[in-house]
């Protein structure tokens, strides 16, 4: 699979326990889910970001963040992937730091996504479940960006977000 990069500035309000989408990547509009997507958790882990690629109807890469999200609050998420189908090819960074503790299940499958996604922010098509909160400034890199390019990003946009 090919290495990219999801950047956003959120505000998780999350007033129930439901894992949803913040960001999906999908090359086709029914079926089984495919492509990328972030994620909040479900229940005690509804702050705690994942991210998932997909191909036909298996996960072949499952990361979660090691640290959790804050509620009500301005925060700049980025998950980065290597292209390399491995439980360490995955970061994640908040506000322009890495997280430490990530974890990720490599669960074999497929690891060929399209390129042609069509992408949907807060919500995932024939879902009537929305992500519960706020999302700006959303980039999508088909490449890994660096921790400096995490950082710069994050220096370049925090003031719209008042920090």
């Amino acid at each position: 699979s090919d290495p990219l990069s999801i950047g956003m500035w959120i505000y998780p309000h999350f007033t129930d326990s439901a894992g949803f989408q913040i960001f999906t990547g999908n090359p086709r509009n029914t079926g089984n889910f495919q492509g990328v997507s972030v994620v909040n958790g479900g229940g005690n882990d509804r702050l705690r970001p994942r991210f998932w690629m997909r191909s036909s109807s298996s996960v072949f890469l499952l990361a979660s963040m090691g640290g959790k999200l804050t509620q009500n609050i301005w925060q700049y998420l980025v998950v980065t992937y290597n292209g390399v189908k491995s439980t360490t090819g995955t970061k994640f960074y908040l506000n322009g730091s890495e997280v430490s503790g990530t974890t990720a299940t490599n669960t074999g499958g497929s690891s060929s996504i399209a390129h042609n996604i069509h992408f949907q922010i807060g919500s995932r098509q024939t879902v009537n479940a929305f992500y519960d909160g706020e999302v700006a400034d959303v980039h999508y890199y088909d490449v890994e960006i660096s921790a400096s390019d995490v950082l710069t990003n994050y220096n370049a946009t925090k003031s719209k977000f008042g920090l």
